[in-house]
């Protein structure tokens, strides 16, 4: 069952939108046509591997076109019928796993791992900004929140003694120069005894505060932890997100969960999704979880896929939301025997049944879906295409706005 692509409907909580079926543009390559021995990654913590800022959406990606992986960037004005040249941000030996976020005026902030630290820079359409190294130790899965005055919230796992720690950093915009300003020096975000690690971390930020997700391993199996920070103190005590079901096999300590996405809902909605491996013998499902007061807490956890896809594995869960009410989830896997990306959409009475995005569909494999919402309700959409299995890989993109909608 696949449709012209998505919808958004409103929260449960929300006024109903009048929003119905997404018609995406055709999808454009964003980093040229395949190349032989060439090969992207969209990695980052939280799939922010997309921004939209004002009339200017950006990508980043990692790629190996220079022997080594590192990280790249390209831009698009919404009226142009293509993407900018690649720029490269990283300058090390090797780069991984960048992620971006708007800032307003045209301008984004980028950050990745770059030979074992943190770094970020600013930038836009036609200037990169100085690279600035955040972490002190062996550190990376950076991902970051932007707001339109240039305020960055910033996360990433940073190792503490034998294990690694999510640390948490506030940025200034300096627009004139072209840098970023720290607010004060990094925070841990539980700074309770290290006995595992910590990894993936996630962090947006509304009006009620900031909340920061990630991967917790110190039960012996991989748990989704959040924790919430109203002002400017310490963060509170963290809070599970993913319930524990009753063990169903002999072994283990417990099952898994892995990759958490958060955005911000309507006034102090926060979602969260993830992937859950709960009912092992199908493989990772995708959950979502609501707040409503700002991520304090999280309500009960729900599964985002439909029955079809119960049986099935999925992969790379991205969640976007438009401020208004609509909230999407994308992800992909292989129920129709081929990779394709699938979105469902919050409904008043949940989640709604799958949509596939076929302009992400058919022959070959399209994973890794990064989705972002602009601010007049059209949904950005990147993944991977790769046409063969051992084949070159090249980045896609394609845009869609609700054939009812705004």
């Amino acid at each position: 069952m696949r449709g012209v692509c998505s919808a958004v409907c409103a929260l449960a909580s929300a006024p109903a939108l009048a929003v119905g079926p997404w018609a995406f543009t055709d999808a454009i390559d964003v980093d040229g046509a395949a190349r032989e021995g060439v090969f992207h990654h969209l990695d980052s913590s939280g799939r922010r591997s997309i921004a939209v800022s004002g009339e200017v959406v950006a990508v980043v990606w990692e790629d190996n076109r220079d022997g080594s992986p590192q990280a790249y960037v390209a831009f698009k004005k919404k009226t142009a019928s293509g993407f900018s040249p690649a720029q490269q941000v990283s300058a090390g030996r090797v780069a991984y796993e960048p992620a971006v976020t708007a800032v307003g005026e045209g301008q984004f902030a980028v950050a990745w791992e770059q030979d074992g630290a943190v770094w970020t820079r600013i930038a836009d359409i036609t200037t990169l900004g100085r690279p600035q190294q955040l972490s002190r130790h062996l550190a990376g899965q950076a991902h970051l929140d932007g707001t339109a005055d240039g305020t960055i919230h910033m996360v990433w796992a940073e190792q503490v003694g034998s294990y690694n720690a999510i640390h948490y950093q506030v940025l200034h915009t300096e627009r004139a120069a072209f840098t970023l300003k720290r607010d004060a020096a990094a925070m841990r975000v539980d700074a309770s005894a290290e006995t595992g690690a910590q990894l993936y971390p996630v962090v947006t930020q509304n009006g009620d505060g900031v909340v920061v997700a990630w991967e917790d391993r110190r039960a012996g199996h991989t748990q989704i932890y959040t924790a919430h920070r109203g002002g400017k103190g310490q963060f509170g005590a963290p809070q599970r997100l993913n319930p524990l079901p009753p063990s169903r096999v002999p072994f283990g300590k417990g099952t898994g969960a892995m990759r958490a996405a958060l955005a911000n809902g309507a006034g102090k909605q926060v979602v969260a999704v993830w992937l859950d491996k709960r009912d092992f013998t199908g493989g990772y499902d995708v959950y979502a979880a609501l707040s409503s007061d700002g991520g304090r807490r999280f309500g009960k956890a729900h599964v985002v896929q439909d029955e079809f896809g119960n049986n099935i594995a999925q992969w790379h869960a991205a969640v976007a939301a438009d401020g208004r009410g609509g909230i999407v989830a994308a992800w992909d896997d292989r129920r129709d025997e081929t990779g394709d990306i699938w979105l469902s959409w919050r409904t008043g009475d949940g989640w709604s049944e799958d949509q596939g995005a076929t302009v992400a569909a058919g022959p070959g494999e399209q994973t890794h879906p990064a989705i972002a919402f602009d601010a007049a309700g059209m949904l950005h959409l990147a993944w991977i295409d790769r046409r063969a299995a051992d084949g070159p890989t090249r980045l896609r993109y394609a845009a869609g706005r609700g054939a009812t909608g705004p």
